[in-house]
């Protein structure tokens, strides 16, 4: 499955958090000024992503080291995910997060490709 990025917020990229929210393009304007908003070529039906899994943004791979509960769920209905790039928390990791290695941020844009895992 893949999307590409339509717009990044004004407040979506900190260099001080290793954090990016995404969302679909049905995103509130409130939403949207802390977020990229991603667009798939297809309406993904299910996702299924699990531990050891690979992200890819454009050329730059991360792995998935964990992922919350309710993060298929919400990015298959709402395009919705927290994708964090640093150390995964013994306690209140985010039921919505996903965690990434390595923990850098990578460079994304406008018109930046996302490649998940999975039956295309």
């Amino acid at each position: 499955m893949e999307s590409t990025i339509i717009s990044i917020g004004k407040k979506a990229i900190d260099d001080k958090e290793p954090l990016l929210i995404l969302f679909g393009e049905k995103a509130t304007p409130l939403l949207k000024e802390y977020s990229l908003i991603q667009s798939f070529k297809k309406t993904p039906t299910a996702f299924r992503l699990q531990a050891g899994d690979v992200l890819k943004f454009d050329n730059q791979e991360y792995k998935i080291e964990h992922i919350g509960q309710s993060a298929n769920e919400n990015l298959t209905n709402l395009g919705h995910v927290s994708l964090v790039f640093g150390e995964l928390p013994t306690e209140d990791s985010f039921a919505n997060g996903i965690y990434l290695s390595p923990h850098v941020v990578p460079e994304l844009h406008v018109g930046s490709h996302i490649i998940y895992p999975g039956d295309e």
